[in-house]
């Protein structure tokens, strides 16, 4: 496992840590730790990759959902043509607007995973007690 200061993390772009033994936790601003947070409590700190994740949908995922809803609807009598599908493709500019719009809203909910590789140590210079 490597390490790395606290300064060292800011300057090489990370912003954020957890602790390695927790599975859902708050993540810690690095530039605001003190010198309990490296006490082990939770297990050893840990930063944060630099890239969020969030969901996303598709319109190929849309398209999907919406051509098995339209099959699955009880008394169906088009059940057999699979023509709906076509349907929900020509209209892929509805479809993407609809995506672009949940992407956005998908987005405003992120999330880090810690590098288990990476642990944090303090340096004495940068964490105030």
């Amino acid at each position: 496992m490597k390490t790395i200061t606290v300064k060292e993390a800011l300057k090489q772009g990370y912003t954020l840590c957890g602790y390695e033994d927790l599975e859902m936790q708050g993540l810690k601003n690095i530039d605001n730790l003190k010198e309990d947070d490296f006490e082990l409590h939770h297990g050893y700190l840990c930063v944060a990759n630099k890239q969020s994740n969030s969901a996303s949908i598709s319109s190929e995922e849309v398209i999907e959902w919406l051509t098995d809803r339209y099959y699955d609807t009880e008394g169906n009598p088009d059940d057999d043509t699979h023509d709906m599908e076509l349907c929900f493709k020509e209209k892929t500019d509805i479809i993407e607007e609809f995506v672009s719009k949940m992407n956005e809203v998908y987005n405003q909910k992120k999330w880090w995973f810690l590098d288990s590789d990476l642990r944090l140590v303090p340096d004495e210079n940068e964490i105030e007690p």
